[in-house]
């Protein structure tokens, strides 16, 4: 007995113990790689549950709001008629025009919604026909109006500086093949989420060029910028950067995951950066150059 005793006390206090002590380090770790892979596979399809209730949500309301906004389309054309026969002030046809500007976006914007939910369950996302056509010009009418827009909701008359000077510098001048739809919508929410983190003023800038086979976009704003580390959570479906959480801005984080799924649909990408808080956001669209060739 104090023979075995013995033995048992040298294999633990001699060489037998790191034998030990590297057979309890492997059992442990392989319980934390268990655990942490346990722990991935459960945040992963927490997250696919999240993006299928987004989708699901979304798809519903762009369902249920598209009928209304057909209806309220066709009561504006025929206010427009009526306007033009009675002959109304240039400011009163003005008002409708830029209410069936809105419907119509409105209109734009729940059609891709829907496609991005048609997206989800494997089928393709179809925006229409790509058409060759001058992405420079395009981009810079379709943000100076969207800019334009929000410099008037914030109570600007068109005299002095507005409230969101656009500055756009564009370095792409070939005529290139791509989807109108899909750069619309991605620009109107960037445009507006620029407008809506930027409190009541700030210059939001605008630069296009091209890159051997690829065609860059980016929208910048000197708003209240991205927590580093949040430049991805941003994209995800319910989420919030950590600055936007800590502000009184109403937001419930839907609108730019869309942008992201129509930028990929493209064969593109889309992703964001910030400098530090307060500095502003720097979102940077990239889509593979098509030509007519």
């Amino acid at each position: 007995m104090i023979e075995a005793t013995g033995r048992i006390k040298q294999y633990y206090d001699g060489p037998g113990a790191r034998s030990l002590s590297v057979i309890v380090l492997c059992v442990l770790t392989g319980r934390m790689l268990v655990n942490g892979i346990f722990e991935n596979n459960r945040r992963k399809q927490k997250a696919e549950t999240q993006s299928k209730v987004y989708l699901d949500t979304m798809s519903y309301a762009a369902h249920q709001v598209r009928g209304n906004v057909d209806s309220i389309l066709w009561d504006l054309r025929s206010s427009i008629k009526m306007l033009q026969q009675r002959e109304a002030t240039s400011l009163e046809q003005e008002g409708v025009k830029d209410a069936i500007d809105e419907a119509n976006e409105l209109l734009r914007i729940f059609n891709s919604i829907l496609l991005s939910a048609r997206d989800s369950t494997g089928k393709s996302m179809n925006l229409g026909p790509k058409r060759i056509g001058n992405l420079s010009e395009f981009v810079e009418n379709f943000c100076r109006h969207r800019v334009a827009q929000a410099n008037k909701s914030h109570g600007w008359e068109g005299t002095g500086d507005p409230p969101y000077p656009l500055r756009f510098n564009s370095e792409l001048i070939e005529p290139v093949v791509f989807s109108r739809d899909a750069v619309q919508h991605i620009l109107a929410i960037l445009i507006d989420n620029s407008v809506k983190y930027s409190d009541k003023s700030g210059d939001i800038e605008l630069r296009l060029w091209l890159d051997k086979d690829w065609v860059y976009l980016t929208v910048r704003d000197y708003g209240m910028g991205i927590t580093t580390g949040n430049e991805e959570l941003i994209f995800t479906p319910y989420s919030r950067g950590n600055i936007a959480e800590r502000s009184v801005i109403p937001g419930n984080g839907i609108g730019l995951p869309l942008p992201r799924r129509l930028a990929e649909s493209q064969g593109g990408t889309l992703r964001a950066e910030s400098a530090s808080e307060n500095l502003g956001s720097t979102f940077l669209l990239s889509l593979p150059l098509e030509t007519d060739d």
